[in-house]
């Protein structure tokens, strides 16, 4: 209790110094926490605007599907598939999909285009497809096997073979059965102009009418999940793959599906770490400076100390223990500065004068997020640091001679 009561009289006595300490704690702290909200929050915010716009968090194959697609790698979509996908807690929604290439015509313009069958009602439940739409409407639901033959195209397609609402399209492509693929569809709607690159040869027909096209009768290549949380991709689809028990099939995270993007990611955050080292490197000498220039003053009131009796570790503790207190203090009112630093980064973010490119997707701003690492992280690095730079200057004044420093002005 009585090193409590000087360790608090000698923060009070000295409100400059402590001032300049605790500024220096805030500091770092308001910085640690932007960096980290930013890292974080605003990978989340990526992270979530990638895989809802497409991917997924998890997708299901058929083995080897992702090193090497192919139209003949696909797999039965069935009641007990959609039953076991329905049955485990963490699935927010799911979709099937198909995928080919195909030629498109009109007229004499022709493209190679990716086509994709999707279920409209599904797709609308678990990505943001439908709200790329530039212009005309999204795929008709239907609950039958007999769907219009409707498209959408890219933006991309849409330029190459001058298309708009209304166009027809021939298409040629390979069956599963190995004939040749073709019919006429017709253009409903064309998406709008996106950063992502691999949107512009995309084009959607309904699912009913990909397996009718492509020969596919109750197969897909590929589903689409979307969970609570991409947080739980991994360990979700281990256990998925452990329910589905098919040797044939593989579960795959969104960071094995999209690896560029992720590994792109990881460099990013590497980065990031330098940046947090720097912080921590300035609260540090910025607590051991202040806290080396409070020992030089205070060398004769050591050496009075010790010739009382009073032992060094006390002394070493007495300076610990203010740095303690002083940090905590600073730490704690730091959470309100983060909290105001961040605020304007969550609600608008930070905007590129050029996209940023990420894995190959583009991204036009970056925004912080409400995440607890942001206001945590720091308050236990910056209260660390600070603790772990006083052991110096303690060390310091408990190798103080008494008779030198009384003589000490």
């Amino acid at each position: 209790m009585l090193i409590l009561k000087i360790a608090f009289r000698n923060i009070f006595r000295q409100k400059r110094r402590s001032l300049y300490t605790a500024l220096s704690i805030i500091i770092g702290y308001t910085l640690l926490s932007v960096s980290i909200g930013l890292a974080e929050g605003g990978y989340g915010h990526l992270i979530e605007m990638f895989t809802r716009g497409y991917t997924g968090h998890v997708q299901i194959h058929q083995k080897d599907y992702l090193e090497r697609p192919g139209l003949y790698k696909n797999f039965q979509y069935n009641d007990q598939l959609v039953q076991s996908l329905k049955n485990l807690k963490e699935i927010k929604s799911f979709t099937p999909r198909i995928h080919s290439g195909s030629l498109a015509f009109i007229d004499k313009k022709t493209t190679g285009i990716q086509l994709i069958g999707i279920d409209p009602k599904l797709e609308r439940q678990t990505t943001t497809i439908s709200a790329k739409m530039g212009d005309g409407k999204f795929i008709t639901e239907t609950s039958t096997e007999s769907p219009h033959n409707e498209m959408i195209i890219g933006n991309g397609v849409a330029k190459i073979l001058k298309a708009k609402i209304g166009s027809e399209i021939v298409l040629i492509g390979q069956a599963a059965d190995g004939s040749i693929a073709n019919d006429i569809f017709k253009v409903v709607g064309i998406m709008k102009k996106e950063n992502d690159s691999t949107e512009r040869t995309k084009c959607y027909i309904h699912l009913y009418k990909a397996q009718e096209f492509l020969a596919m009768y109750g197969k897909v290549h590929e589903v689409a999940i979307v969970l609570d949380s991409y947080k739980d991709a991994r360990d979700t689809s281990e256990k998925l793959q452990n329910i589905l028990s098919d040797d044939n099939l593989e579960v795959a995270p969104w960071q094995k599906i999209e690896e560029v993007f992720y590994k792109s990611m990881q460099a990013d955050k590497a980065g990031n770490k330098v940046m947090i080292i720097i912080i921590v490197l300035v609260v540090g000498l910025g607590v051991l400076n202040t806290v080396l220039m409070s020992i030089l003053e205070r060398t004769r009131e050591f050496g009075v100390m010790k010739a009382i009796g009073t032992t060094p570790a006390k002394i070493a503790l007495i300076i610990i223990t203010e740095t303690v207190i002083l940090s905590t203090i600073a730490a704690t009112f730091s959470i309100l500065t983060g909290l105001l630093a961040n605020w304007p980064l969550v609600k608008y973010g930070i905007k590129y004068d050029q996209p940023l490119s990420v894995g190959g997707i583009y991204f036009e701003a970056i925004y912080s997020d409400w995440v607890y690492e942001a206001f945590v992280t720091p308050y236990v690095v910056v209260i660390f640091s600070a603790i772990t730079v006083s052991f110096i200057p303690a060390i310091k004044a408990m190798l103080v001679k008494p008779v030198d420093a009384i003589r000490t002005y």
